[in-house]
Parts: structure tokens; C-alpha cells; sequence
């Protein structure tokens, strides 16, 4: 608490003075506020009201445009105001009640003031525009307009320059200056000569003070305790509000980092402005080479994803359960399933594009094989068909040529066109076998087989025939485990591949066999040469019966394999450089059940 000194004559004294003082300044500011808004007043010319007009005029169709709108979007009168320049929007109905208003929340029904103020609201719902001029308490000067809106009517509030004469505003300028100064002296000497501090100011003053000094003193220390009190508050709030925020942040970011298809967001300039966690794993690609690029950059120029989404964001065309193939950045071709759809804001105005994609790969690869089991039936039926026919035919031709070389002698020179006769139909002997072979339903007999031992027979029946003695083998079987497999069938598989890697080496290089373990239950088989290689025209097509790029060849070696293969419930694929070498990989199944595969 503060208390009185010993000097109440000075006291007053000083007091009194400066009252009076105080009280001048007040008189002679209100007087010069006054003649300033008068000044004001007189100086609001036509083209000030011929500018209040056209504001008013500019505002009014926007407004009458979108009523529906200022229901459901609150920020809508806010951006209006924003957008041109102005204090404040507020929006009645016909019977008063306010509806909405751009700088505050209505949340119960207000109706529009009583007097002047009032008058001018139904004058404008009366289908008149209104307009005035006031000064606002804080001495700000603002015009305002009162616009009909069929039944309705809108009050716009703008802040207008001020008018006044440059000698009044140094005057005022300094009647400012000297009531700080004042002031200031009065607090000093308040300080000085009308109080020293005493225990009870810290000590607090009683609830029902007995000088008038301490009363004054009592309801200050409650102002500053209810302005501390409303400080915590609002802290409070805006910690709860910025918390708020976050978790808000944090949970969407959640929600696209969890969600299983890939999203990207693209705005206006084409630049990319979201890549979630999914779409990095499905293009191969980290947020840091994909943010702020243009999408060209990532898709290809060229490219039927790039134009798809060009339509969307430049012409607001949506696409829905699109396929299209896209070239990751580590050369691997990929098909995706995509959507697209135009990003717009709360004005409905286009800000970007978005794009929603899954990784349909491995569904096309089953389609695809689905489809080759198809083509590889009825062409498999077909062969057996033609190869059945086919020796029916030949039969007959081997029976005339072995009697017709009973009935020459043996010296005779015709001897040697019945041997190439018979040797012909020999060639085509072996070409009918594969044929109903390739035609003839697979039955698998599974048995658990080791595969090193199998491989390493397989080997030494190649190196012993000695066809082939300047080639190097390397094998990598210490991960073969035993496989349930029929040996017959796989046997044939391997050994296919094995000829074709070493007729591909032409005599001389390397082959390479390894085997290693793979998740999921698999067994993968790499086969490798250093040979020739395949063209990348050709790779798509060897599996193909009867295509084949040897001068001898029968083009079914490879396709039985294939069919072994996928009787087996397994998948082979092949690699190759031309000029390098060729590698084929057959992933198996450790374990299968007795399976009759009816398809080729």
C-alpha cells in the first residue's frame, strides 16, 4: 500500500494545478476534435462520394452473387473485405436480424441498432443505398455504405483520409506532446511528494479500506490481478490453439504417410508439393528428388501420365481407373493404376491437381500369363494335332524309302538320295517328339529333390561329352536345399537351359549356376552365360513356340521350359545384353501339392 505523507498543502497545491491544467487540455482537445471533424465533414467532396458509389456498386454483385455462399463459408465476407480494401462487412435480413458479419461470429440473433443507425439499415432494405460518414472512437474517420440486397441489406465499412489543415494537425501535434509531458510531471510529483511505500503495499490492503488512499490502491491491485488472470488465459488459448494445430497437422500427415497407394499434389505451376511414403516405394524415388519439380522432370515429357495430368490441371479434366506403363529411374517399366482430380480452394478456384496410383505390375504380369496359358493351349492342342497327322504322313514315307533300298543294289548311287531321304524324316522324327511333347498334358509328381546333386550330373554329362571343352564352370550350390519338385521334368528344364547357354558361347566362356533362398518360401535358380546375348527385340518373344533366332532350331526348347516351369507353380525370367551374356532366373516354391496342370 502507499500512504500520505507530511505535506498535504504542497500536495494540493500541485494537485489542484495540475487538474486544472488537465482539464484545459481536455477542453481544448475535445473542442479542436470537434472543429476537425467539421472540417472533415465539409471537406467530403462529390468525388469522395462519387468514389463510395462505385465501391458500393463494385460490391453489391458480388455480394447479391453469392448469399447462399455467406451461409455455409464464413471467411467468404472476410475475403471480400480483404480483397478491397475494407473495415468491415455486415449482412441483415429483412426483418433486421443480422446474419453475418466479416471481423466477428454471430452466434445469436442480433438486430440491426435503433436511430440513425438504424434508420439507414431499412432504408437500404427498402432498396436505397445509404451513405455517411462517422468517427470511430479510436479518431479513425470512415465512410459508410448501406447496399439492398433483394430483401436484404449490407453494410460496408471503409477508413477514409483525413482532411485536416496542416497548422491544426501541428497543433495538435503538440497539445499531444504537452499532455505526455504533463502527465509525466504529475506522476513524478505524485510519486515524489504524495506517496512513499509502505509494508501494506506489499503486504496486499484490506478488502474494505478505510482512507480513500487505500481504496484506490485495493481496486488497482484487483485491475492487475484481473489483467494477469486474463494474460494466463489467453496464453493459455493460444497454446491450446497452436497445439490444436499441430495435431491437426500431424494427424493428416499421418493419414497420407499411412494410406497404401501413392499420392502426389501438384499446384498451378506443375511443381510437385506432396509425395507421401508409398508413391517413393512404387517409383523408386526419395521426397528430396521429387519435391519442387515439375512432374515433366519425373514422368517424361513424352509420356501418356504426363499428358493426363497436364488435361487435369490445365484443363480441369479428372481421370479415373487409368492404366498406363512409366519407366522408373532405375530402368524397370512399371504399371500403374491411376487417378486424378483438380485441388481447389475454398473459393473454388483451381490451386493444383492430384494423383492417386497403385503399383498394378504384378497384376498384369498374372494377366499376362494368364493370357500366354491361353495362346499356349490351343497352340499346344494344335501341334499335337498337326505332329499326330504329321507322322501318320511320314510313316508312309519311311516305309516307301526302306523298300525302295531293298530293291536297289547297294552300290547304287540312288542309295545315298534314300539315305538323306531317311535322314530327313529322322530330323523330323525328333521335331514331331518335341511337339508332343510340348502338346501333351503336364502331370507333376512331386518329389523332394536335392538340386545340387542334380545340377552336378547334369554338369558332368555336358564336360564328358566333350562338345565343349574350353568352357569354365562355376557353381554356387551351398544354399540348395531339397525342393519338392518331379526331377524328371526339372532335370529337362535345366538341361534346356544349360545347351542354350552353351550353344550361345560358341565354344569358350563362362556359366555361372547359383542357388539361394528367398523369402516367402521361394527357391531361386540363376543361370548365366558370357555369350552372345539376346536382342531387346527378341526377349519378350523366346518363350514363344516355335520362335527361334538358330539357323537349326526348333523354337520349343525354350517354351518347354517355361511350360515345366509354371506347371511347377514357379516364375523364370530372363536378362540379357547383346554382346554380354544372357542370364535366366527360375524362382520355385519349396513346397507344392500334386498339381495336373491341364494348360501348355
Amino acid at each position: 500500500m502507499l500512504i500520505p505523507t507530511s505535506r498535504p498543502r504542497q500536495i494540493r497545491f500541485f494537485a489542484f494545478l495540475f487538474l486544472g491544467l488537465f482539464l484545459l487540455f481536455l477542453v481544448l482537445f475535445a473542442s479542436y476534435r470537434l472543429l476537425q471533424f467539421r472540417a472533415f465533414q465539409s471537406a467530403l467532396e462529390a468525388s469522395d462520394r462519387e468514389r463510395l458509389k462505385l465501391l458500393g456498386d463494385s460490391v453489391q454483385p458480388v455480394l447479391l452473387g453469392s448469399l447462399d455462399q455467406v451461409g455455409k463459408d464464413p471467411a467468404f465476407l472476410y475475403d471480400v473485405a480483404a480483397e478491397r480494401n475494407l473495415k468491415r462487412i455486415i449482412l441483415a435480413d429483412s426483418d433486421g436480424t443480422l446474419l453475418a458479419d466479416s471481423h466477428r461470429e454471430i452466434k445469436t440473433k442480433e438486430k440491426i441498432p435503433s436511430g440513425k443507425g438504424g434508420a439507414a439499415w431499412r432504408t437500404a432494405l427498402a432498396g436505397e443505398i445509404v451513405m455517411e460518414t462517422a468517427e470511430e472512437a479510436s479518431g479513425e474517420f470512415v465512410g459508410k455504405i448501406w447496399l439492398p440486397l433483394n430483401g436484404r441489406a449490407a453494410q460496408l465499412l471503409v477508413t477514409l483520409p483525413s482532411r485536416t489543415d496542416p497548422k491544426a494537425r501541428l497543433l495538435l501535434l503538440f497539445m499531444n506532446v504537452f499532455g505526455v509531458m504533463g502527465a509525466g510531471m504529475f506522476g513524478y510529483y505524485f510519486l515524489r511528494l504524495f506517496m512513499v511505500p509502505s509494508p501494506s503495499y506489499f503486504h496486499g490492503v484490506p478488502e474494505n479500506p478505510a482512507t480513500e488512499t487505500g481504496f484506490v490502491i485495493h481496486t488497482f491491485q484487483g485491475l492487475i490481478q484481473q489483467l494477469k488472470q486474463k494474460e494466463l488465459a489467453l496464453e493459455q488459448l493460444k497454446g491450446r490453439a497452436e497445439e490444436y494445430a499441430k495435431n491437426v497437422e500431424s494427424y493428416n500427415e499421418n493419414i497420407l504417410q499411412s494410406v497404401t497407394s501413392g499420392v502426389l499434389t501438384f499446384n498451378c505451376e506443375r511443381r510437385i508439393t506432396t509425395f507421401n511414403a508409398t508413391a517413393g516405394m512404387i517409383l523408386h524415388l526419395s521426397p528430396e528428388e521429387v519435391l519442387g519439380k515439375s512432374y515433366e522432370a519425373i514422368f517424361g515429357g513424352e509420356e501418356k501420365i504426363t499428358r493426363l495430368l497436364q488435361e487435369t490441371v490445365d484443363l480441369g479434366k479428372e481421370v479415373a481407373r487409368e492404366e498406363c506403363e512409366v519407366e522408373r529411374s532405375d530402368g524397370r517399366k512399371i504399371w500403374l493404376g491411376l487417378n486424378t482430380s483438380v485441388l481447389r480452394d475454398r473459393n473454388n478456384s483451381t490451386i493444383g491437381a492430384t494423383l492417386v496410383f497403385t503399383d498394378l505390375t504384378e497384376m498384369k504380369m498374372l494377366q499376362d500369363q494368364v493370357e500366354l496359358k491361353k495362346r499356349l493351349t490351343v497352340m499346344g492342342e494344335m501341334s499335337a494335332w498337326i505332329a499326330h497327322e504329321f507322322r501318320n504322313y511320314m510313316g508312309t514315307i519311311l516305309g516307301f524309302s526302306r523298300l525302295l533300298s531293298k530293291k536297289i543294289e547297294p552300290n547304287d548311287p540312288r542309295q545315298e538320295m534314300i539315305k538323306a531321304i531317311m535322314a530327313e524324316l529322322s530330323a523330323m522324327e525328333r521335331l514331331i517328339t518335341e511337339l508332343l511333347s510340348y502338346g501333351r498334358k503336364t502331370v507333376i509328381h512331386p518329389v523332394t529333390t536335392p538340386l545340387a546333386p542334380l545340377i552336378e550330373e547334369l554338369k558332368e554329362q555336358f564336360v564328358s561329352s566333350g562338345g565343349y571343352p574350353h568352357v569354365r564352370w562355376f557353381l554356387s550350390l551351398k544354399e540348395a536345399p531339397e525342393i519338392a519338385v518331379d526331377p524328371t521334368l526339372i532335370r529337362q528344364a535345366f538341361s534346356n537351359l544349360i545347351q542354350n547357354a552353351l550353344e550361345a558361347m560358341e565354344g569358350t566362356g563362362e556359366i555361372h549356376i547359383r542357388i539361394s533362398n528367398r523369402p516367402a518360401g521361394m527357391l531361386a535358380v540363376k543361370i548365366s552365360d558370357t555369350g552372345l546375348g539376346i536382342a531387346k527385340e527378341h526377349i519378350d518373344k523366346i518363350f514363344l513356340p516355335f520362335y527361334t533366332t538358330k539357323e537349326k532350331g526348333t523354337g520349343l526348347g525354350l517354351a518347354l521350359v517355361h511350360k515345366i516351369i509354371l506347371a511347377h507353380n514357379g516364375q523364370i525370367s530372363v536378362e540379357s545384353t547383346e554382346g554380354s551374356g544372357t542370364v535366366f532366373t527360375i524362382h520355385l516354391p519349396l513346397q507344392m501339392s500334386p498339381l495336373k496342370i491341364n494348360e501348355p
